[in-house]
């Protein structure tokens, strides 16, 4: 029986080296398999990235959308209404960068808008003096900027110069925002 399986194993190595020749070119297609979907990799990244800022942008409107109802001032008013013409015009244009690549652009989902409203409204309920609404919009803005900020750190070597563009954008949007409100703290 020994001998049996030692022929077995010598004729299966033989079968083996006979195949190899067969199974060199699956590695070939393998290596053009590993290349080719390394372009859905950065492109799943961008998308990924463009769904992000997307989202941000979107929540910026919703915020300013949800306080804008319990100000008072006019002249903090006046400056959200700014703010969410802004986070508009650059929601859009990363709404256009989505489309390019195939994607459609997806609002916040029902939960995410129904904790937004509901915090909105509970840190508003006793103060909605224009200082406590211009501190809550100021951290909203520095979480978007952080928020990006991660993003770009772990995925900017995939991104177009667009969505880098954009980013830049945004950031600088939420910057600006930050710098109009603390005039009001």
């Amino acid at each position: 029986m020994p001998q049996t399986k030692s022929n077995k194993s010598k004729s299966n190595k033989g079968s083996n080296t006979s195949k190899k020749p067969a199974s060199s070119p699956k590695p070939k297609n393998n290596a053009v398999k590993s290349v080719s979907s390394s372009k859905p990799k950065d492109s799943e990244v961008e998308i990924k990235v463009l769904k992000e800022l997307y989202l941000n942008a979107d929540t910026g409107k919703l915020s300013v959308d949800n306080v804008i109802k319990k100000i008072e001032d006019t002249n903090l008013r006046n400056i959200l209404l700014c703010h969410y013409e802004s986070y508009n015009e650059l929601s859009n244009k990363i709404a256009a960068q989505l489309n390019k690549n195939g994607e459609t652009p997806k609002e916040s989902n029902v939960f995410g808008k129904a904790m937004l409203w509901s915090s909105i409204n509970l840190n508003t309920l006793f103060d909605k003096t224009p200082s406590h609404i211009a501190d809550m919009m100021i951290q909203g803005n520095n979480m978007g900027i952080i928020s990006i900020n991660k993003e770009l750190n772990c995925n900017s070597d995939s991104l177009s110069e667009d969505t880098l563009n954009l980013a830049s954008d945004l950031i600088s949007l939420e910057q600006k925002n930050v710098e109009d409100l603390k005039t009001f703290l």
